[in-house]
This record gives structure tokens, C-alpha cells and sequence, in this order.
């Protein structure tokens, strides 16, 4: 699903299953926002029957703008998709490398984008505080892609860095669409810790 911050309107591309049943509270590692996201569920989207009395009229213009309602959601969700989902699409379609450079989607020079972060808090059995980062790594271009290291640090109330480090990416290469998915723990974190920045450093890749 897409998950998509109310405050900044970020967007994330995360797991439906990871919500559950009843759904958990996320946060924004671009703005710091929190809130409860519900699990996903289906929409009934049946027109509902006619009542008799209805004006004829208005039901044309309401049919008008369903059509276009419609019309906008099918167009966004194919955005969406077409975004979302350019890893995968430049795999099987090569030849629309071109078509993401003219819309500035593939402007980024390492070839890779970090997706669907997200951090939480936790402890381990001694009651010592952990923190927790997970997140993806997709290649959204026609060639592989060397991995380097991710560099994680933590900013407080004031954006100011308070901590900083690194995790090395065990997949070395990623192939055209593919994805690495990373998870990394620390202990003890800064209390003060409101914001998580993950940036790709220019080191090379190494072993863990």
C-alpha cells in the first residue's frame, strides 16, 4: 500500500500485512509526524439505489461527476503505479528509461532510491532501550547497481545530528528493479531522538 504522510504528504511504499488487523501508529522520517494508520480495507464503492423523488437533473450532474471522480482516481492511481513501480517497470520496459528522465525521475546519479521507512522503539529482554530502522532499497534504473553503505542518523527537536551510523548492505549488487530490504537496531538511543535521516554514502560496498 501507499502509505502518505497528512502532514507533509510523503509518501511510502510499505506492506499491507505489516498494519495487521487492527492497524499501528507510524511516523514520518521526513517531518517527524506520527499517527495511527488503519490496516487497509475495502471500499464499497456501489451505487447506491435511486430514491424515488429524486430530481432526474441532479442525478445527471452527480453521475457527471462520479464519471470524473472515477476518471481522476483511475488517472492517480496509475501515476501512483507508474511511480511506485518504475523499478520493475524499467526492468520488463528498457526503453522508458527515457520517458522517467524527461519527467526528472531518474535525475538521481547513484540509480537508487531508499523507500518505505520507517523506525520504532523497542527493548530488548534486559529492559535495555533499542531503536530500530527498517526500509527498502530499489534499483530504478536499466543497469545494476552497485550498493553502498547506508549512513542513519538521528536529529532532535531542533534538526540538529545527535547521532550517526552506518549499515552495510549484505546484497553488494542490485539488478534493474530489484529491491534490498535493510532492518538495523541500535541500543540505547538518544532519548532527545525525534527524526531519522538515511542517506547512500559514497563509499564503496564491503562486507559486513
Amino acid at each position: 500500500m501507499i502509505l502518505t504522510c497528512p502532514s507533509c504528504d510523503t509518501r511510502y511504499l510499505t506492506e499491507d500485512t505489516s498494519f495487521g488487523s487492527e492497524g499501528r501508529d507510524v511516523r514520518c522520517a521526513s517531518c517527524g509526524h506520527q499517527w495511527h494508520q488503519e490496516p487497509v480495507s475495502l471500499v464499497d464503492t456501489r451505487t447506491p439505489p435511486d430514491q424515488q423523488g429524486t430530481d432526474r437533473s441532479a442525478t445527471g450532474t452527480n453521475g457527471v461527476a462520479m464519471g470524473w471522480l472515477l476518471l481522476v482516481l483511475l488517472v492517480g492511481g496509475l501515476a501512483a503505479g507508474a511511480y511506485f513501480g518504475r523499478g520493475e517497470i524499467l526492468k520488463r520496459f528498457p526503453q522508458t528509461e527515457r520517458l522517467y528522465a524527461l519527467v526528472g525521475l531518474v535525475s538521481n546519479p547513484t540509480g537508487l532510491e531508499i523507500l518505505g521507512t520507517s523506525f520504532e522503539r523497542g527493548q530488548t529482554d534486559e529492559g535495555e532501550p533499542t531503536l530500530t530502522v527498517r526500509g527498502s532499497i530499489v534499483n530504478v534504473i536499466n543497469r545494476d547497481v552497485a550498493v553502498p553503505p547506508l549512513r542513519i542518523s538521528l536529529k532532535d527537536a531542533a534538526n540538529q545530528e545527535i547521532f550517526v551510523w552506518s549499515k552495510v548492505i549484505k546484497i553488494r549488487n542490485l539488478a534493474p528493479g530489484a529491491t534490498a530490504s535493510f532492518v538495523t537496531t541500535i541500543a540505547n538511543p538518544p532519548i532527545e531522538a525525534v527524526d531519522v535521516t538515511i542517506a547512500l554514502t559514497q563509499e564503496n560496498p564491503a562486507a559486513e
